[in-house]
């Protein structure tokens, strides 16, 4: 073989080697995060949200598992593949309240030092994706038609809510709730209509106001007794012996059946003291 033959084998092997490093670096060991996860979006326009789907069909993907490791098994080639994966964490600029045309930057962090190891690179490391596909949904006030009603009388009452007039959602799904008691015709309360946010949005309803003030009305009036009206009260002795008795004979018939009263000091009294006379009864009772 010539001097000339051997150059020409040589250059020839070499650059036959260079050619094929440079195919085999072009065409494996490259990891695409964007291929690796599926993002879809669920729910109503301004209120979307994004869920993260891992795309499991790469997992099965003989020819893209042999680019990533064309040196290994495919078993093998998905071990490695899922070990990788498993430092990989995405994150993302937002992730509810969405709107269609909205854009989310995705970023994925994930261990350097092994995907080097494994002789892997990186691509979309961070990108960006629009929003699409949020269904435009209907705006209700859960409130419009409700009506409510006072129960039991002034000063301890309580309340209920009529949704005869409400929408049918509004009717079948909402709770309404009034945590205060013991209510007087004119007092402020809080309502807070309760529901589900997840039925609300499969029905394609966007609820704004869960909350709403009412003003009390229709409690009765309670008949309103003086019970020291008619109480007869009587002193026998003398000063500074003085007794005291109480008699109740011609009080209203409520007051004496139900309010028992005492005397925090009955006798030994004189000229000028002053005495305190309590009232003791259960507002229960007297509610009824």
């Amino acid at each position: 073989m010539t001097k000339k033959r051997k150059w020409t084998l040589i250059v020839g092997s070499i650059l036959l080697l260079c050619l094929t490093l440079f195919t085999s670096c072009s065409k494996k060991h490259t990891l695409d995060f964007k291929q690796m996860v599926d993002i879809e979006f669920s729910g109503l326009n301004g209120k979307g949200k994004l869920e993260l789907v891992d795309n499991n069909s790469m997992y099965e993907n003989k020819e893209f598992l042999e680019a990533l490791f064309p040196d290994n098994s495919t078993k093998k080639a998905k071990e490695k593949l899922k070990e990788l994966m498993n430092t990989v964490n995405y994150s993302f600029s937002k992730q509810t309240d969405l709107s269609n045309d909205d854009e989310i930057i995705i970023k994925v962090e994930y261990d350097n030092d092994l995907f080097e190891d494994k002789e892997v690179k990186v691509e979309n490391s961070e990108y960006k994706l629009k929003v699409t596909g949020l269904s435009d949904g209907t705006k209700i006030d859960v409130f419009d038609g409700l009506q409510m009603v006072g129960i039991g009388y002034s000063g301890f009452g309580d309340v209920s809510f009529n949704n005869i007039d409400c929408n049918e959602f509004v009717k079948e799904n909402v709770t309404f709730l009034c945590s205060e008691s013991n209510l007087s015709n004119g007092d402020k309360v809080k309502v807070v209509a309760s529901f589900s946010e997840e039925l609300a949005e499969k029905e394609l309803l966007i609820i704004e106001n869960v909350e709403k003030e009412f003003t009390v009305s229709g409690l009765k009036e309670p008949v309103k007794i003086d019970p020291f009206e008619n109480l007869n009260i009587t002193y026998t002795g003398a000063s500074p012996y003085l007794n005291i008795s109480l008699d109740n004979t011609k009080c209203d018939n409520i007051i004496k059946e139900h309010v028992v009263f005492s005397i925090d000091k009955d006798e030994n009294i004189k000229n000028g003291d002053e005495i305190t006379i309590t009232t003791n009864y259960k507002i229960e009772t007297l509610k009824k």
